[in-house]
């Protein structure tokens, strides 16, 4: 089961998703996971950072694409 929270910035999006990866044993995919990791490659918001962000979040989503069927992932965007 995928469980996608979405929502503008200091909403809440995180808090929730920690609360529902504790009560569901979750997978836990927090947007920011995405943001840190490019600003240590790339300018934030320089030339290649988005293509960076893109890249980085297709190589997580191959991944857990065969888990989805059996566990459950929670994902937060921005």
């Amino acid at each position: 089961m995928i469980i996608h929270i979405n929502g503008h910035a200091g909403v809440g999006k995180l808090t929730v998703a920690k609360l529902l990866s504790s009560d569901f044993d979750a997978w836990l995919i927090d947007n920011h996971a995405f943001i840190d990791l490019a600003t240590t490659c790339c300018k934030w918001r320089g030339p290649g950072y988005f293509a960076m962000i893109g890249k980085l979040m297709q190589l997580v989503f191959d991944g857990l694409s065969s888990k989805a069927d059996q566990e459950v992932i929670i994902f937060t965007v921005w």
